[in-house]
């Protein structure tokens, strides 16, 4: 990323605003062999790819996780009578899938199913070694025909893991042991803890491939622990900006503090971030 982009991704992010455009573009349920979990009752994965998102040009992949007691249908949806199953109460989507399309860039988004409408963060069978990728692999050549073509983790732009509350164990797990090469990790409201952990995988960066961290935070303990974060950082803090960019770009934290409700950090800033961060564009 550049010094420009990455200045214009930091003045976004000190003054977003929200989107109000509908899911469009085509959303597609994956029965697969690799997923966190594996249920006969719901997929183990939504995959949304915009129209004109194909392999004709680059690429980019955004692997968006969730927190607590999650379903991938409602997370998806837009719609104010949203299902996780036929048989279960409506009750109003996420619309990650809007946030998605409204962010304009090449990019395939996928919702991975993790623990089941439970209050815990697990990251289920991510945390066997390359099973991530393989998730990955087995989910992008389901997508080939809608694609034009398949894709596999090595081949697309760059991955993008954004994480949403407890979603911080499945990213640990992921950027650990998954077998994918990560880009960049944006945490919406979910530094409850890995800290240190988190600034080890963004100085792992190179000059070459550089690695950005973003942490957005409500208040309380997400907002406490980005502080503290930015502490630990040797770059960029959006709330002391401006600053004096580093000679290496190998190390990039931002962190922010925002002002909406907690289950709406995600809708509510992935379009911006997502441009922000450099992805192609449509």
């Amino acid at each position: 990323m550049t010094e420009r982009r990455f200045l214009a991704l930091v003045t976004m992010l000190v003054a977003m605003t929200a989107s109000g455009v509908s899911a469009q573009g085509r959303t597609i349920e994956l029965d697969l062999t690799h997923g966190a979990v594996i249920r006969a009752d719901a997929p183990e994965a939504i995959a949304h790819v915009p129209e004109g998102v194909d392999v004709h040009g680059p690429v980019a992949l955004v692997i968006l996780l969730h927190g607590y007691s999650g379903c991938t249908r409602v997370l998806a949806s837009d719609a104010t009578d949203a299902r996780c199953r036929p048989r279960d109460r409506p009750e109003p989507g996420f619309g990650w899938v809007a946030a998605h399309e409204a962010a304009g860039t090449r990019s395939v988004l996928l919702i991975p199913q993790l623990a089941w409408r439970a209050r815990q963060g697990s990251p289920g069978r991510f945390t066997i070694a390359g099973e991530a990728a393989r998730m990955v692999d087995e989910s992008l050549a389901a997508l080939a025909s809608t694609l034009g073509g398949t894709l596999t983790h090595e081949t697309v732009d760059s991955i993008t893991i954004a994480a949403h509350s407890a979603a911080f164990e499945t990213t640990l797990a992921i950027v650990r042991h998954g077998g994918l090469s990560v880009r960049n990790v944006v945490l919406f409201d979910a530094l409850y803890a890995g800290g240190s952990s988190f600034l080890d995988w963004v100085g792992a960066g190179t000059d070459a491939e550089p690695r950005t961290l973003i942490s957005l935070a409500t208040g309380g303990r997400t907002w406490t622990l980005t502080q503290e974060l930015l502490r630990g950082a040797t770059v960029i803090a959006a709330e002391t900006w401006p600053t004096t960019l580093p000679d290496s770009e190998a190390r990039r934290v931002i962190g922010a503090q925002v002002r909406v409700p907690h289950h709406d950090v995600p809708s509510r800033y992935l379009a911006e971030t997502l441009r922000g961060l450099g992805l192609p564009t449509r």
